[in-house]
């Protein structure tokens, strides 16, 4: 299909054309529907992008995908509707459809909104809708609220009933730190690297529970002297400083930050953040800064030690690839949330503009910080290591690590761009 070609190529004006026009011919599904939006909000056409969205979930209600995309969308834009409305509205027509409740109950999730969450389960369970999907909702929302047993009894069901499966294995594991039981934890961390030993969500709360344990083992996983590595990111040619290529770049991503509000799925509060791959787009400057990244990235890599057994050091590689890239501009009070990324190796933070008061402040505001949990689970962790932002620096470190921003109050805008990196053969 041209359509997705152009889009492929970031021809969005083109992508748009041929996306309408399929959606014309009477091609109307959600993949459709999902694309023409973005091909609009690329072209600054965000009416007409909400105009789609609220097609496609009139066109294809049971569509939980689209439902929870058009939701995002709308709480990105600060339009001043019910984001929710429209899900709220197609459940009670299909009350059994499992993908429009965990549409549902994922976004509530995301607002921390674990009232609103336990009653919409009371209502599906009078459907006698009892998929592993609902339980799981219910055992982590149980946990949120801090009613542990009610949730550790879930958990344990769910165990029961598919001792493989690693998406419920790992939110009990998450459970059991919070509840105080980092040794089964552990164990169940341990289960799921056996099935599958990249996996990064496993090593980050394996990783933690060893803290908690008091296991050497953490400081093996978590060598936060040797695995965070600032790098300044030099100009292309063609630059008189570094100072003048960053200001070029700020003017660039300035114009590609079009919401209002942080995505809902997301570490970032209090900023925006910007769509899709942005080394996908047809603009010099940014292509030029991405290889000035990628030319920083290797020689990074390249000083790393031979440890093949080791689950970050030993999936280096001859070559490097981008999993994802993005911006994202804070305001005043704005902070990342402490997570860490379940899909990269080598995940990253490069400060591309700074409040004064970030840049010549004595104290850690607006730093990036590592090795504190999520503040959800409620545990005693202090950061292993705090590092202080520079526009052109580069912060690399392993996607599994704990990271986040400290918050800071100040008129001007903390401004970065972020990517993910996987080893290549």
């Amino acid at each position: 299909m041209k359509a997705n070609h152009h889009r492929g190529e970031a021809d969005f004006d083109l992508a748009a054309e041929a996306y309408d026009r399929a959606r014309a011919g009477g091609l109307r599904d959600a993949d459709t529907y999902q694309n023409l939006a973005e091909a609009y909000y690329e072209l600054k056409q965000l009416d007409k992008a909400i105009a789609v969205l609220n097609e496609a979930v009139s066109a294809i209600p049971g569509s939980g995908e689209l439902h929870y995309i058009r939701a995002k969308f709308l709480w990105e834009a600060q339009t001043g509707e019910d984001h929710l409305a429209a899900l709220k509205a197609a459940i009670p027509q299909q009350p059994n459809n499992i993908g429009l409740w965990g549409a549902y109950f994922d976004l509530l999730s995301h607002q921390g909104r674990y009232e609103d969450i336990m009653k919409g389960l009371s209502e599906a369970y009078r459907f006698n809708i009892r998929a592993p999907r609902m339980s799981l909702a219910e055992a982590v929302t149980l946990s949120s609220l801090g009613q542990m047993e009610e949730a550790t009894a879930v958990f344990e069901r769910l165990l029961a009933h598919d001792p493989r499966h690693a998406s419920p294995k790992l939110a009990f594991a998450e459970h059991l730190m919070k509840a105080g039981d980092a040794e089964r934890a552990e164990g169940l961390c341990a289960e799921v690297l056996v099935d599958d030993p990249g996996n990064q969500k496993a090593w980050t709360f394996r990783g933690t529970a060893w803290q908690l344990l008091g296991d050497e083992r953490a400081d093996w996983l978590f060598d936060f002297d040797r695995m965070v590595n600032p790098i300044d990111v030099q100009a292309p040619d063609g630059y008189a400083s570094r100072d003048a290529f960053f200001i070029e770049v700020r003017k660039e991503l300035e114009a590609l930050h079009r919401m209002q509000s942080h995505p809902l799925d997301q570490s970032l509060r209090g900023g925006t953040q910007t769509n899709g791959f942005l080394f996908r787009l047809k603009n010099p400057v940014l292509k030029a800064l991405q290889m000035q990244i990628r030319l920083a990235v290797e020689s990074v890599v390249a000083t790393f030690p031979d440890e093949p057994d080791h689950p970050f050091w030993g999936r280096r590689s001859r070559g490097i690839d981008f999993s994802g890239a993005w911006s994202v501009w804070l305001r005043s009070q704005g902070y990342h949330t402490n997570h860490f990324h379940s899909q990269g190796w080598l995940s990253s933070a490069l400060y591309i503009a700074l409040p004064e008061e970030v840049r010549s402040g004595t104290g850690t505001d607006g730093h990036i910080q590592f090795g504190v949990p999520t503040a959800e689970m409620g545990l005693n962790l202090p950061p292993r290591r705090i590092v202080k932002p520079e526009v052109g620096k580069l912060v690399l470190f392993p996607s599994y690590m704990w990271h986040g921003t400290i918050p800071f109050s100040s008129d001007e805008p903390r401004m970065t761009v972020a990517f993910d990196v996987v080893p290549t053969s």
